[in-house]
This record gives C-alpha cells, sequence and structure tokens, in this order.
C-alpha cells in the first residue's frame, strides 16, 4: 500500500476526533474506526491509536484483551515511541526494570526525546539504566523547551562517576503481556490529613506515582498553550486576564496505552465511571502565572457548549499535582480558609454541586501566583452525566 495513502489516511482519521473540524460525535469515532482498521496492517502507528480506541470503547465494542494484544503488535514493530510506551507500562508494572530499561534505551538511542526524559528522571531518583557518562549525553542533548531541562543536567551531573546501572534483561514476551494489560482495580490510596464534609473537600496521597506524574507532563509537553475559560455568553472558551496558566487537553487522539492507565488511577482515586470525566486537562503554572479565585460549576447556554444541557453540571473536580518542587502555588478556597499543596501524585477532590445539584458558592478555589520554579496540575472535571461522545 502506497506510504502516502496510509499517511494521509491516518491523518484524516486523527482530525475527524480531534475538534479541529467542529465538535466530534460517535458517528466520527466509528469511521475513525474503520479508517484505521484498513490501514493496520500497514502502519503501526495506526494500529496502536485503534488499541486505544478499542479500550475506550470508542467507535468499537470495548475489548480490553483486544486491545492489549494490538498494543502489542504494534509495539512488536520497533517504531520508537511504541517502544518507549512499552517500556513505560513494565517500569510502571515493576519487578522487570532491566527489560523497562532495555527498552526505553532503545526508544532513546532512536530518537524518542521522552524515553531519554524518563530515564534522566528516574536517574536522580536512583534508579540507573546508564552509566554517568552515557545519562550526561542525554541530558546535554535536552532542548531547553523540555521540562526541568536545566535541573536534571545538573542532578546529572552531581551523581557520583562509579553509579551501577540495571543490567539488561532480554525480552519477555510473558512480562510485557501483563504489563500492557490494563488492571480493573488498585490499591485504595491512602487518605491523607485533609477531609471537610460539607461542602467535601478531600486529598488523596500516592494517587499517582512519580514515574507516572512525569509521563503526564512529558506527553503534554507539546500540546501547550495559553489557558481558556470557557465563555457560555459567546458559547466558546477564551483567554482571560484571570487564569495565566498554560494547558493543554488530553483528547482521545491524543491518548496512548501508558496514559490510558494513569486516568484509570485517577478515576479510581475519586471513585468515578470514567464516561463522567471530561478529558483530561494538563496546566504548567511558572513564576508569576496564576488562577484567581473562580468556580468550576458553569452557565447554562442556548448553544450547550458548556455541555451543562447535555452532559449535567460539573459536580465535582479532581486536582492531582504532578510535582512539588516550586513554592507558591498553593490550591487556595478563601470561603473555607483552606490552603492546599499537594506532594507529586497527590490528589485533591472538591464539589461544586450539592446533592439537589444546586451550585455550591463555597466551592470558589483559586491557584496562587507561582514564586520560584514551574507547577505542573492534572485537572478532572466530572460531570453528572456521561461526557464522552461515543457514549452520550
Amino acid at each position: 500500500m502506497d506510504k502516502h495513502y496510509i499517511s494521509e489516511k491516518y491523518r484524516s482519521a486523527m482530525t475527524r476526533i480531534s475538534g479541529a473540524s467542529g465538535e466530534p460525535v460517535g458517528a466520527d469515532f466509528s469511521d475513525t474506526v474503520m479508517d484505521l482498521q484498513s490501514i493496520t496492517e500497514f502502519s503501526p502507528g495506526a494500529q496502536a491509536k485503534l488499541a486505544v480506541l478499542t479500550e475506550l470503547g470508542a467507535g468499537t465494542k470495548q475489548d480490553s484483551q483486544a486491545a492489549a494484544d494490538m498494543f502489542l503488535s504494534a509495539a512488536g514493530s520497533g517504531l520508537p515511541p511504541l517502544v518507549r510506551e512499552l517500556g513505560t507500562l513494565v517500569l510502571m508494572q515493576g519487578g522487570a526494570d532491566g527489560l523497562a530499561g532495555a527498552l526505553l534505551k532503545q526508544a532513546a538511542m532512536a530518537g524518542d526525546w521522552i524515553a531519554g526524559f524518563l530515564i534522566l528522571r528516574e536517574a536522580g531518583r536512583g534508579r540507573y539504566f546508564l552509566g554517568k557518562g552515557n545519562l550526561q549525553k542525554i541530558a546535554a542533548s535536552l532542548s531547553p523547551s523540555v521540562p526541568f531541562a536545566e535541573h536534571i543536567k545538573t542532578v546529572i551531573s552531581e551523581l557520583a562517576d562509579d553509579i551501577r546501572p540495571v543490567p539488561d534483561m532480554a525480552y519477555d514476551p510473558n512480562i510485557c503481556q501483563q504489563a500492557s494489560a490494563m488492571p480493573q482495580a488498585h490499591a485504595e490510596p491512602e487518605s491523607s490529613f485533609l477531609h471537610l464534609a460539607d461542602p467535601v473537600v478531600k486529598s488523596r496521597t500516592t494517587v499517582l506515582t512519580p514515574l507516572q506524574c512525569d509521563y503526564l507532563i512529558a506527553m503534554s509537553t507539546a500540546l501547550m498553550q495559553p489557558s481558556k475559560v470557557v465563555d457560555a455568553d459567546i458559547a466558546d472558551s477564551k483567554k482571560q486576564g484571570y487564569r495565566t496558566s498554560d494547558g493543554a487537553v488530553l483528547l482521545p487522539h491524543t491518548l496512548d496505552r501508558p496514559l490510558l492507565r494513569i486516568q484509570n488511577h485517577i478515576y479510581h482515586a475519586a471513585n468515578i465511571k470514567p464516561e463522567h470525566g471530561e478529558f483530561l486537562a494538563l496546566l504548567r503554572y511558572q513564576p508569576g502565572q496564576e488562577y484567581y479565585p473562580h468556580h468550576d460549576y458553569l452557565q447554562e447556554d442556548a448553544a450547550d457548549y458548556s455541555k451543562v444541557k447535555s452532559c449535567g453540571q460539573r459536580y465535582a473536580t479532581v486536582l492531582t499535582y504532578l510535582n512539588d518542587d516550586y513554592t507558591g502555588g498553593e490550591t487556595a478556597f478563601p470561603t473555607l480558609n483552606i490552603n492546599y499543596k499537594g506532594n507529586t501524585g497527590d490528589s485533591l477532590y472538591f464539589s461544586n454541586t450539592d446533592a439537589d445539584g444546586q451550585p455550591i458558592p463555597a466551592s470558589l478555589h483559586a491557584g496562587r501566583a507561582i514564586i520560584s520554579g514551574e507547577k505542573w496540575l492534572a485537572t478532572l472535571w466530572i460531570r453528572e452525566k456521561p461526557f464522552w461522545p461515543w457514549v452520550q
């Protein structure tokens, strides 16, 4: 099959569900699935995306086993991003660091910067997949736009010269199959000290691991743009001076298998049905950036841009803190006299509406200005009804 045809077929399939040509509906996902199915034999990337949609049940029957099998077949092509995804899953699973490291190194040496970023971040935590000299080479190659690039270079330069890398492990299909499976349940995260009943404001510790946080950060970096807010009056989103962060939304066409697993951890910690969650939004606050006091519940509008009519209110919000090496940046509830700063991987859940669906004014909250460093945050808004367009 012609390579140009395959590339154009894949591009148009992804564009259809990206929102670039208008809000996608269920039929758009079905059409995308058919397009991907027609080229999966010739395109590992198309097969991997089909696996994502099959895991979600988007445009096709939901089938976790088939999705895992499709992903493993695609990763077997050796395509660097897919090898990195597999290495990340093995590392998340635990117990086979040598195999995870071998896969991540393979992807990094083939030019996948995210694999290199993960290797360097793990080295900063004491898990070494390479000797110091090779770690320094990867660090030196980092683009200035890579998150924490200068900090990473400093950390690597300060490592001992005689660090001992984890020995490589040969490819093991059984380990890779286990790592690629989507867990149906997760250990209940430990609760922390913050637990307010009315309105509900509660925190949980270690919902995500540092590795999972790094993966979210890396995968959202290229998607970042100035944050906007929903404006019901104009049925659109727009920039506002009271929100000065940068943001990215992980729409279905941007998802991969590690991201699906990470999102499942957040859903489980919040005890929600995944389809009631909006698409995960990633935020980056740099020094001086903040989000003034605001509410997360929305106004209903005639065009239903807010989706309040079709999907109900944002009855709750889950914030997951992806790093903690910054000053300032607390999540503040002025009315409740709460100032919260989560550690890496912690989540904060709070209600926006009461049991009758009425807005809770006391849910007013703000992201305080960053003084130094940068803050990364994942935001999940939860709706009263299913939000995913292929479920509605």
